[in-house]
């Protein structure tokens, strides 16, 4: 992993995070991981988060806005859909969702978002 790229709150998050790897401090580590451009990092930390906290959806948005950085517009999709069933007023999942629809040609799922 190339260090170069972390911040201050990087090391911060990671440090709370080996503390208690079944924390929710994973959601803002991934964050912080896309923030400096560190997409499969933010991906795997997101990942493993969910596995402990499936249902806890600033974990799946934070997933979601690394796969939407890495282009991954199916897994967003999938990631997210669930998410504005569940949580509506969620407008950054909303609005990934909707893009992610368009790039992939899905006009009306992306009009619903």
């Amino acid at each position: 992993m190339d260090q170069k790229n972390f911040s201050p709150l990087i090391y911060d998050y990671l440090k709370k995070y080996q503390e208690d790897p079944t924390s929710r401090i994973f959601a803002p580590l991934a964050e912080a991981y896309r923030k400096a451009g560190l997409l499969d990092e933010a991906i795997e930390i997101a990942r493993e988060g969910l596995r402990v906290h499936p249902g806890f959806v600033g974990g799946k948005v934070a997933l979601a806005r690394s796969l939407f950085d890495k282009r991954e517009y199916d897994e967003v999709v999938n990631e997210l859909s669930s998410v504005v069933r569940e949580v509506p007023d969620n407008l950054v999942a909303q609005r990934l969702l909707a893009e992610s629809s368009l790039m992939l040609g899905r006009v009306s799922e992306a009009l619903s978002a």
